[in-house]
């Protein structure tokens, strides 16, 4: 499937550049766009993903993982309450809230509410940044 979701956006804010990772990865999930949704990470062994009691080290898992369990469910995430704190010129910390709707065959339809705890990198070589770290903590479920 083709997308309509650049990589790369042009003038953003500092602010919304450190957000657009976030929107980068779950609108990569809602388009299957493995793509976009891997513009999101470092990809290095130092990525840690925290889901709930899952935790996912490294590069190679997480993307394992996406192709395996994510990409292949029907999804829309929705972000709000962004939160940016800049540790320095390339460290930030981000939280937010999402919502995500979910569809598959054997599940039917469900949604997970929860909050996004975000430790990301700019990377100088593409200019991005980049999620090292990433809490979702689960706060419902319907």
């Amino acid at each position: 499937m083709s997308s309509y979701y650049p990589i790369k956006i042009q003038y953003l804010t500092p602010r919304e550049q450190v957000i657009d990772a976030i929107n980068r990865l779950y609108a990569g999930f809602d388009d299957s766009n493995i793509e976009l949704a891997a513009s999101a990470f470092v990809h290095s062994d130092e990525i840690v993903v925290k889901l709930g009691g899952k935790v996912i080290n490294g590069w190679t898992n997480l993307r394992e993982e996406f192709i395996k369990n994510v990409m292949p469910v029907s999804t829309i995430h929705q972000l709000t309450n962004f939160r940016v704190i800049f540790e320095s010129a390339t460290t930030a910390k981000l939280t937010a809230h999402c919502v995500a709707h979910h569809s598959t065959k054997e599940r039917g339809y469900y949604s997970r509410g929860g909050l996004a705890e975000v430790s990301l990198v700019l990377d100088e070589v593409d200019d991005l940044w980049k999620i090292v770290e990433l809490t979702m903590k689960g706060k419902w479920v319907s």
